[in-house]
């Protein structure tokens, strides 16, 4: 299961579900005690972003939100790796959009604060692969059908 934008001729590919990312501060960034925050209060924060931001990319609807917005603040660091975007975020090195189930998840929730917009900045689409040309055991065609039927919204 991963983030895809293109995907190869052998093998099978469905989308699972709509992962939102938020924007996010962490603990020791001076916005993290801020009492009442407003979209405006973001716009020139500097950010840690995804390589994958990058036009055209998987992770490009981050990109075109922050300048549709016109954010102002400059890239403090690219990674690809979220478990180290997180750590960049929470040493408030800069602000940073996070998939909020990831963030659900993690140890760290609470010293994460999510910024405005309260509805969130993109849905990036979820897959699961697997190969056209391999023969699936019945257990392994069981667990793809689970996962293509399982409801995540629960």
């Amino acid at each position: 299961m991963c983030l895809a934008k293109h995907t190869s001729d052998t093998l099978n590919q469905k989308m699972v579900f709509n992962q939102r990312y938020y924007l996010y501060c962490g603990y020791h960034h001076p916005l993290f005690s801020v009492k009442e925050l407003s979209f405006s209060n973001i716009l020139k924060e500097n950010f840690i972003a995804f390589n994958s931001e990058a036009i055209g990319d998987v992770l490009s609807p981050i990109t075109l939100f922050k300048e549709a917005y016109d954010f102002t603040g400059h890239v403090s660091a690219y990674t690809n790796n979220l478990d180290e975007l997180v750590r960049l975020i929470y040493t408030g090195y800069g602000i940073g959009a996070l998939p909020d189930q990831f963030v659900a998840a993690t140890h760290l929730a609470s010293k994460l604060r999510r910024l405005p917009p309260s509805d969130g900045i993109a849905d990036i689409p979820i897959y699961i692969f697997w190969h056209k040309h391999c023969v699936l055991s019945a257990i392994e065609a069981k667990f793809i059908e689970e996962i293509i039927e399982f409801d995540v919204s629960l």
